[in-house]
């Protein structure tokens, strides 16, 4: 099986959008989380969510939220390769 250079940049591509996907979730989430924090009545709420978060990162980077946010993007990223990769032979067509 050949794979041509459009085939190998497409699955690139795909495998880089399911990367950053994770990553801009996350940073938006936590963006928002801050807002919320700043707003009157809600320092509490918001404060608890944004610990819960970074906790909940924590858990996969070692220790270390940002690590987490990395290894959760790379999980997705692999696996929309493999999604990827695989959608040819889930539909009996040659890449």
């Amino acid at each position: 099986m050949r794979f041509s250079l459009q085939q190998i940049q497409s699955f690139l591509l795909t495998a880089l959008f399911s990367f950053t996907l994770p990553l801009l979730l996350i940073g938006s989430l936590l963006g928002s989380l801050t807002v919320v924090h700043w707003l009157p009545g809600l320092t509490t709420i918001g404060y608890q969510a944004s610990n819960f978060v970074v906790d909940f990162l924590a858990t996969f980077g070692d220790g270390h939220a940002l690590n987490g946010s990395f290894v959760i993007a790379a999980a997705f990223g692999f696996v929309g390769g493999l999604f990827y990769a695989c959608t040819p032979y889930h539909y009996g067509t040659e890449a």
